[in-house]
This record gives structure tokens, sequence and C-alpha cells, in this order.
């Protein structure tokens, strides 16, 4: 069975979206690649690739949580995850077309 938390001490609050909390840009700044995934960003616009990949899963951190990003930024984030996603799915069916030749 577990102990509860001592009285005075419960759980922290959640840190705000745009706190720039630990685990961002090193010192804990913001990564500045964020603004470019706002509406019309080169990262929003960019065409999928394993480079635009490799840019996503690192600003979208650990759990993917993109604790540092602004809602507009993750509506970009989540647009380049989706084309990624699109992109893996057409390279899938690609091998499977010329496995059934």
């Amino acid at each position: 069975m577990t102990q509860p938390p001592p009285p005075e001490r419960g759980p922290a609050e959640e840190p705000a979206r745009d706190s720039g909390v630990p685990g961002g840009a090193p010192g804990g700044a913001r990564d500045p690649r964020l603004a470019g995934f706002a509406e019309d960003g080169p990262g929003d616009t960019c065409p999928p690739s394993a480079a635009l990949a490799a840019v996503v899963e690192e600003l979208s951190g650990p759990e993917q949580g993109c604790q540092d990003a602004t809602d507009e930024e993750l509506l970009g984030l989540l647009g380049r995850w989706d084309s990624l996603e699109s992109w893996a799915a057409a390279g899938k069916l690609g091998v499977v077309r010329e496995l059934m030749r």
C-alpha cells in the first residue's frame, strides 16, 4: 500500500504551456524553430521528408508533449505529423504494390 504525501506537500501545479518549462531549448528557453510551425510558416508548409520528421519529433519533445508550443504552433505540428503519416503510408503502399507484381 502506498503512503499519502505529507500534508504540507501535494501534487504540483501543471506549468502553463508557454512558460518555458525545462526540457525545451538549452537553458530552458523556448526553441525558436517552433515559430516556423505557426500558420503559413516554413515548417507549416514544407513537404514531408525525413528531415521534417526529425525536426517535428525533436520539437514535439518527450512523449510528444509539445510543452513549449503555442496553440497555433501545435496545430502546425499536428498538420506536419499528419502529412508525415500520409507520406509513410504512401511509401508502404508503393512497396506492397511492387511485392504484388
